[in-house]
This record gives C-alpha cells, sequence and structure tokens, in this order.
C-alpha cells in the first residue's frame, strides 16, 4: 500500500523529490541534517542585576507615589516589596540558570520560574499580610509592580543572552 510507510515524515525530504514519490516514480528518501541548538546557561549576576535594578526603580517611584498620595500606606509599599523581592529572587534560583542547557529549554524553564515566583508570592504575600497588615493596596500595587519589575529584567538578560549565541543563517 503506497500510503502506509515506515519512514517518518522527519526523515523524508520536501520540493521535488517528494512530488517524484507522490507521483509514483520511486525517488529515495534524503535524510535531513539534525541541527542541535547551543547549549549555554545564563548568567545568574546578570539576572539579578537586572531585575533587582528595575524593581528598586519601580518600589521606587510607587514608595514616592504612595507617600504623596496616601503617606499612612507607605509601609505598605516597602513590605510588599519585600515579598516581591525575596519571592523573585527564589523563584529564579529554583531554576538553575548557572547550568548549561539547550537553548530551546531556556524559554520553558524561565516560563516556569514566573509561574514559582507568582506561587511564592501569593503564599508568602499571604502570610506577610496576615501578620503585619499592612495598607492593602499598596502591599498589593508593589508587590506586582516588582513582580513585573523582575520578569522584565529576565526576559532582557534572556534574549540578550539567546541573541548572542544565534549563529548567522546562511544566504
Amino acid at each position: 500500500d503506497p500510503r502506509v510507510s515506515d519512514q517518518s515524515t522527519n526523515d523524508v525530504a520536501t520540493g521535488p523529490a517528494a512530488g517524484q514519490a507522490a507521483s509514483g516514480e520511486a525517488a529515495a528518501a534524503v535524510p535531513r541534517a539534525r541541527v542541535k541548538p547551543p547549549v549555554y546557561p545564563l548568567p545568574l549576576k546578570d539576572l539579578l542585576v537586572a531585575g533587582l535594578s528595575r524593581w528598586a526603580a519601580v518600589v521606587g517611584v510607587a514608595g514616592v507615589l504612595w507617600w504623596i498620595i496616601r503617606p499612612a500606606g507607605v509601609a505598605g509599599v516597602g513590605i510588599g516589596a519585600g515579598v516581591s523581592a525575596i519571592s523573585c529572587v527564589l523563584g529564579l534560583l529554583l531554576v538553575q540558570p548557572w547550568k548549561p542547557r539547550e537553548a530551546t529549554l531556556w524559554p520553558m524553564l524561565l516560563l516556569g520560574a514566573q509561574g514559582a515566583m507568582l506561587a511564592t508570592a501569593a503564599i508568602f504575600g499571604l502570610a506577610v499580610y496576615s501578620a503585619t497588615r499592612p495598607d492593602p493596596l499598596a502591599f498589593g500595587v508593589s508587590v506586582a509592580a516588582g513582580f513585573l519589575a523582575m520578569v522584565l529584567g529576565m526576559v532582557s538578560v534572556y534574549s540578550r543572552v539567546a541573541l548572542s549565541h544565534q549563529k548567522p543563517i546562511a544566504g
């Protein structure tokens, strides 16, 4: 039966050879070269510096704005900022960025790190909020803003590292 083949689609060439095989002519399957993605670690120091510098800028602005709008809630900004910083650093350390891994694996690991950061921020934030009872809006805004700033810092470092390991396309 010509519809059944024991070769996988990854090993069969496309283009003219595929057209010849479809028309009934005997064509040998041309194996494709398998390209291994580059393997590299992510620089932990750069990830922490980029994330925490953006975190500090965002939390600093939030603290100043909160001090102007509602001075009684400034303590909530500081407590929320601490929760977001601790949860983001723990989530980042969870993926062990110093270990070399394939380039195709890093986006999934960083997405997993963001999930771990979010879960840690929720659990740790609930515990800290229950114990200290800061201004709820100031606390929530600073946790969310600090989390977003850390994620943006991680993305900027990852994209720089990934692009530096990309091979140019031969044309």
